[in-house]
């Protein structure tokens, strides 16, 4: 199994956050030491972290969850106050209302968007 580099995720984040068509949009060419995708757009950096729920393995809800922590680290540590996490679930029987969600939270002084696809 290939593992994508960031900049592939970083792609793959922005069409389908649909900024990859965005004018202004760079996403970057640099490897991030944190290996997570970070985007350009309008003078600001933008940090996105994808997670899938397997079918079967884990459940949404732990899977969040350590997405929540993660992107909080990578925002802490990039001196960032908002960030994106996408995630992708793959269980079977699940209806598209019960795949795609948003949701907004907090960590600390942080603010995470939070998706579901």
């Amino acid at each position: 199994m290939r593992m994508a580099t960031s900049q592939t995720c970083a792609r793959a984040t922005a069409q389908v956050a649909g900024l990859s068509e965005a004018p202004g949009v760079r996403i970057l060419d640099e490897p991030s030491p944190l290996r997570c995708p970070l985007a350009h757009w309008g003078g600001e950096r933008f940090v996105a972290e994808l997670k899938r729920v397997p079918s079967g393995r884990r459940t949404l809800a732990e899977v969040r969850k350590e997405g929540v922590a993660q992107l909080a680290g990578y925002l802490d540590t990039l001196g960032l106050a908002e960030g994106w996490l996408l995630v992708f679930d793959q269980t079977p029987g699940r209806t598209w209302k019960q795949r795609c969600w948003r949701r907004e939270v907090r960590v600390g002084d942080m603010r995470l968007h939070l998706r579901g696809a």
